[in-house]
């Protein structure tokens, strides 16, 4: 009984220790970690594109999303605005 009791409990330790480190996964950009389920403005030849960082096969990686770049929005306001006062 004292076997099964101990091999009960190493197994909930191996099992706890083995979901803290799923909940760890991170993507890459660029040499910087992102957590999983945080979005990332990457460079690609096509220019900067929003992706979410997500586990597919237990394997994570970019998911790209049909979103502008927060900074290319603030860019593109940027020059709006420089175009505006420029006319005016």
């Amino acid at each position: 009984m004292r076997i099964l009791r101990s091999l009960s409990i190493i197994a909930i330790i191996t099992l706890a220790g083995a979901t803290s480190a799923l909940a760890d996964c991170k993507c890459l950009n660029r040499g910087v970690e992102v957590p999983e389920g945080e979005t990332a403005c990457i460079k690609t030849a096509a220019g900067p594109k929003l992706a979410l960082c997500e586990k597919n096969l237990n394997v994570t990686n970019w998911k790209f999303l049909n979103e502008a770049c927060q900074t290319v929005m603030r860019q593109e306001t940027l020059v709006q605005a420089q175009h505006v006062a420029a006319a005016n």
